[in-house]
């Protein structure tokens, strides 16, 4: 998380000499406005990753005890069609419950004992260097969320074929 002697990654080296302090300021806010945004997609997507790796891993549950239930009564090939689907659904619902895993996110905003080094600086520097530290945050959060997108996407397909997988495997045997 945002620890006040580390920032997300290393100073870009903008230089901020002749940018009005109102620029920066402007600069500063617009950053801190998408990070805010971001962090609010983020929350939003792990509630959606959660929620759905809870449907499948319940569905792979129901339909595993559903395969046990009927041991006897049904044929051994569509016993292994309904555990290949059960399978699948479990697999998917570990991608979806690794896309809303705990994970180091930048937050918007600063700590105060982040600026008292630079009290003395140039305010148009300081200001810049906190949307340099900004800009950094919002690409290192953005690499996990594009991460974790992929993970829900392969999460989605698989759940959506598992069926269609319990059917092939049904009728090979």
């Amino acid at each position: 998380m945002n620890n006040p002697d580390d920032g997300p990654g290393d100073d870009t080296g903008v230089d901020w000499t002749g940018t009005t302090e109102p620029m920066v300021r402007d600069i500063l806010m617009q950053g801190e406005t998408f990070l805010q945004a971001q962090f609010q997609s983020a929350l939003a997507a792990d509630q959606r990753a959660t929620t759905l790796a809870g449907i499948l891993v319940t569905l792979s549950t129901a339909v595993f005890a559903a395969a046990i239930a009927t041991w006897e009564q049904v044929p051994a090939d569509a016993l292994y069609g309904m555990s290949a689907m059960a399978g699948i659904l479990l697999v998917a619902g570990a991608f979806a419950a690794w896309a809303a895993r705990p994970i180091d996110f930048w937050f918007p905003g600063s700590r105060p004992e982040q600026w008292y080094d630079g009290k003395l600086e140039k305010c148009v520097d300081m200001l810049g260097g906190a949307a340099e530290l900004t800009q950094s945050s919002i690409d290192e959060n953005e690499a996990f969320m594009v991460g974790n997108q992929t993970a829900v996407r392969i999460s989605f397909v698989l759940a959506l074929l598992s069926p269609i997988a319990g059917l092939a495997v049904w009728r090979a045997f």
